[in-house]
């Protein structure tokens, strides 16, 4: 600007705007401009591209959040839905107990006498749980809003209305909270602030109207959806109304509650839109949609089980409980019918028993009195003559029981006969009385449709009227407003235009002498570019390089951790092999060890039972077990062996040299006409069934015998194996668990000696956390050992606050890890180690007082071990945390020096003073170390 104003003292600010935005002078229009773009352009592009991809990821963000509110809308919908309900519901209440305490009228229906209290009964499946204030909530909704689309504002307007409710005030703070909910989980776009009022409605609807069934809750979403095909459809009954196709997702994903569901409807609604397009239209009229639902019955069948999955567990319950309680009352009445029927049967049966029991008893009687003596005979006379007396008289009785009888039951029968009588008299009156105000409603509705349908026609043309006069005044509004504008900046470009022909025409004259300047300014501006280009070409370069280490460098230890999990695997691979092998090889030797001893226990069982069927008990039990093969039916053995030919085993048993078989169909003998004959499997003797005889039969029950006790000496063998396998895996599960106990309790140990040796510390060059081993300290890692696992954030760290580090150069510096702060010296009140005095002191030897750090604490141990046999014990040491020292006498005050001849104790200046200026013999001890210190922090 000096030289500028060397060359044209009177140039000023004003002069050099007007530069700024006159055209480009031709000197300049000359001069050449080659080469690449300049890396710093190119550098501010990537940074620009990179702040449109972070914008775009933002309103991807925002977009995702609003996908996740609104398929987590349900949790909100029945809050919403509970929270009204509740209110409403006691509203009503409290009406009811209102009215209920007002004197009941005169003139009333005429009072019924109460008979005895009936049961409980459950309530009948098709009583619907609606709520008369969605109705009020639907209808405020149509009427009150021109467009599907609403506020916040209007929402709780209309439910305010609807309710009768002030949702300002504190008691229906709830219910706005709950609104405002809902309404944020119904918004589908972020920067948009309003809904659709009719999603809304469907999924409340879910919730009050599921009892009516999956084809009215449709229909309901479509009326709800739904316009007029002709203008004079205004009834939500006719069939000339449809659906627009964009409307369509919306109502048949209104019971999705997450995207799995959507995929189960986006099938219906990709063959609705396809059918739609094929015919040329954007809707989809209401006989489309129904014919559409009866060929394809399962879109219903998803649509009820989804509203189904959107109603809470209390709701469902009630369901299953209702249900419950329905099969409950059918099953009573069931086992009541099936207990009368079987009494029934149960009399038929036994009543001839009784009568002929009677007979019996008669004529035992009869033959007694036939067979008596004379004085039998006159006793018995004597008895009769008494006992035709005592007859006579209880016909005499039963005469008079018989007279009052019969006119009990005429009474009786002039009861039965009235009672129904009355009951229909009083029916009929009842019914007249129904008639008569059935017919009064009646004409009453009859007289208010009419009113009413001019009613609702009327707000139907004003609603369109309205809407038809926002659209003409919005459009007029905008023309005027486009119009206005349009006039406005033609005049402001054509007055811009000649004021830069006036300033261009001024200070043309004047840039003829800075052309010069400009031209000797743009080739140092080049210059500078060409340097700042080469810079940035550097940079960039070893940017690359130093992405290319890592890159490698992440390569190769992605390889090493690969080869070494694979190596581990293949380890584990074949230790698993191994021992599946050892277990199937020993599980293998004790099943022929098993097989051979059950074959040798067969054989001895066999010699023994052989020399026992010679005794006098077991010829007995040859000749029962003969008998019972001798005595079965051959037709039953060869019915037995078509049923189903391994029942042979109930013949005989299972592994005996005698079975039995059916004969092969062959010839002119047919399956009908097989024998069953009796085969030894060792011999291949041969008997037929219907022809054996009992000599025979003896020779097939000793087989039988032996077979028997064969099978019973297996079955001992086969439960002393199933011992002996449980016992086997017993130890082997004992032997596991102790071995996982033991390497459980070495890898505790372990880790608790990797604590104990290793300590986290900051590379001083690279200023990565490095492993330090105290045992060697010539060992430095850069990852910790493998089996320290999930321990690693255990493993104690050096300091947390500052740490020594040195630059590129290799000079050394302090810096703050929390902070990030930065010293070229020590930071005041941090000791130093005694040894090295640049890392901070985290180790102090109890005998002398001496303070190391963690590495010439390691050396010095290290040292002592290999001079001495003993090591040192750790209770010589003590650890001291890097934190600013505290003074050793006051404890209240940051230290300020260190003596080494008081065991290196820090104090205070105050408490140093006093200390070793009022004793004579510390006057003599060394200069202290001063732990405060001029400290230039970058």
């Amino acid at each position: 600007m000096q030289f500028v104003g060397c060359i044209d003292g009177s140039l000023r600010k004003r002069d050099l705007k007007r530069r700024l935005t006159s055209p480009p002078a031709p000197i300049l229009q000359k001069l050449p401009v080659g080469g690449a773009r300049r890396l710093k352009d190119r550098r501010e592009e990537a940074i620009v591209r990179q702040f449109e991809q972070q914008v775009h990821s933002e309103l991807q963000n925002q977009h995702q959040q609003c996908r996740e509110r609104f398929l987590n809308r349900w949790h909100h919908i029945r809050n919403l839905y509970a929270v009204i309900s509740e209110v409403m519901t006691a509203r009503t209440e409290a009406s009811s107990k209102l009215k209920s305490k007002l004197p009941l009228p005169a003139a009333g229906a005429p009072s019924v006498s109460k008979g005895p209290t009936e049961p409980l009964t459950p309530a009948p499946l098709h009583k619907l749980t609606s709520m008369a204030w969605l109705i009020d909530v639907a209808r405020e909704f149509r009427q009150g809003v021109a467009t599907h689309l609403v506020t916040i504002p209007k929402t709780e307007i209309v439910f305010g209305t609807a309710l009768h409710l002030s949702l300002t005030s504190a008691r229906t703070s709830q219910i706005a909270s709950c609104l405002r909910g809902v309404f944020q989980a119904f918004q589908q776009q972020p920067e948009s602030c309003t809904i659709d009022y009719r999603e809304l409605l469907s999924a409340i609807f879910v919730l009050d109207r599921w009892r009516e069934g999956e084809k009215k809750m449709v229909a309901r979403w479509f009326h709800e959806f739904a316009f007029p095909l002709a203008e004079n459809s205004a009834a939500i009954g006719d069939m000339k109304m449809a659906i627009r196709g964009h409307d369509l997702q919306r109502m048949l994903f209104t019971a999705c509650g997450d995207e799995m569901d959507e995929a189960k409807m986006q099938p219906f609604v990709t063959e609705l839109l396809a059918a739609m397009t094929q015919r040329g239209r954007s809707y989809i009229a209401e006989k489309t949609l129904w014919d559409y639902s009866d060929t394809h019955p399962k879109l219903l069948e998803t649509i009820k089980k989804l509203c189904w999955k959107r109603l809470t567990d209390d709701t469902r319950l009630d369901f299953y409980r209702d249900v419950y309680l329905h099969a409950k009352e059918r099953f009573i009445k069931e086992d009541a019918r099936v207990r009368i029927e079987k009494a029934l049967s149960i009399w038929r049966t036994r009543e001839p028993r009784h009568r002929f029991a009677r007979w019996k008893v008669f004529v035992a009687c009869r033959k007694l009195m036939r067979s008596g003596d004379a004085h039998f005979r006159a006793c018995s006379m004597t008895k009769l003559v008494r006992r035709f007396r005592q007859n006579r008289q209880r016909k005499q009785e039963m005469h008079a029981m018989v007279l009052t009888a019969e006119k009990h039951r005429n009474s009786s029968l002039l009861r039965f006969t009235f009672r129904p009588w009355t009951l229909f008299w009083r029916s009929m009156q009842l019914i007249h009385a129904a008639a008569w105000k059935r017919s009064e409603r009646h004409d009453v509705h009859r007289r208010q449709k009419r009113s009413w349908s001019s009613w609702s026609t009327f707000h139907e043309q004003a609603k369109v009227r309205r809407a038809y006069c926002e659209k003409t005044a919005t459009a007029f509004i905008a023309c005027r407003h486009q119009k206005i504008l349009r006039s406005s900046i033609d005049t402001w470009l054509f007055h811009k235009r000649r004021q830069k022909d006036v300033a261009a025409a001024d200070i043309r004259g004047r840039q003829l002498q800075q052309d010069l300047w400009l031209q000797e300014q743009i080739e140092a501006e080049s210059a500078q570019m060409e340097i700042e280009d080469k810079l940035s070409a550097a940079v960039a370069a070893k940017a690359r390089a130093s992405a290319e280490k890592g890159r490698r460098r992440s390569f190769i230890e992605a390889t090493d951790r690969v080869h070494a999990n694979r190596k581990l695997q293949k380890q584990k691979e074949e230790r698993i092999q191994y021992k599946a092998n050892r277990e199937r090889t020993a599980e293998l030797e004790a099943t022929q060890a098993w097989a051979a001893i059950r074959e040798q226990v067969a054989a001895e069982v066999r010699s023994t039972t052989l020399t026992w069927l010679d005794t006098r008990d077991a010829k007995d039990q040859i000749q029962t077990e003969a008998n019972r093969i001798f005595e079965t039916d051959a037709k039953w053995i060869r019915n037995e062996l078509n049923r189903d030919a391994e029942n042979s085993a109930k013949i005989l048993p299972k592994g005996c040299r005698w079975q039995v078989f059916l004969e092969a169909p062959h010839g002119i003998v047919t399956r009908k006409l097989t024998k069953a004959f009796y085969l030894n499997t060792v011999t291949y003797e041969k008997y037929w069934c219907d022809e054996v005889v009992l000599e025979e039969c003896e020779g097939i029950a000793r087989e039988v015998i032996v077979q028997r006790r064969i099978d019973e000496a297996v079955a001992r063998l086969n439960e002393k194996q199933k011992e002996w396998d449980l016992q086997r895996r017993q130890n082997i599960a004992a032997t596991r668990i102790q071995m996982m106990f033991r390497c459980r309790q070495a890898r505790l140990v372990c880790r608790r000696i990797i604590r104990n040796t290793l300590i986290k510390r900051i590379d001083p060059r690279s200023g990565q956390i490095v492993y330090f081993n105290f045992n060697r300290p010539q060992e430095i890692r850069r990852k910790p050992p493998k089996l320290i696992g999930s321990d690693e954030p255990l493993i104690p760290i050096e300091s947390t606050t500052w740490v020594y580090r040195q630059d590129t150069h290799g000079a050394g510096y302090y810096e703050r890890l929390d902070t990030g702060e930065s010293s070229v010296g020590p930071p005041d009140h941090y000791m130093l180690c005694t040894r090295c005095s640049v890392y901070f002191v985290t180790r102090r030897k109890t005998s002398s007082g001496a303070r190391y750090c963690i590495g010439c604490y390691a050396n010095s141990r290290y040292a002592s071990r290999i001079e001495a046999s003993a090591a040192e014990k750790e209770t010589e040491w003590t650890k001291m945390p890097v934190q600013p020292a505290n003074c050793m006498i006051c404890r209240n005050t940051l230290a300020d020096f260190v003596c080494t001849d008081c065991k290196h104790d820090a104090t205070c200046t105050r408490c140093f003073n006093a200390i070793h200026g009022r004793l004579a013999k510390n006057k003599t001890h060394a200069p202290p170390i001063h732990l405060v210190n001029r400290v230039s922090v970058a």
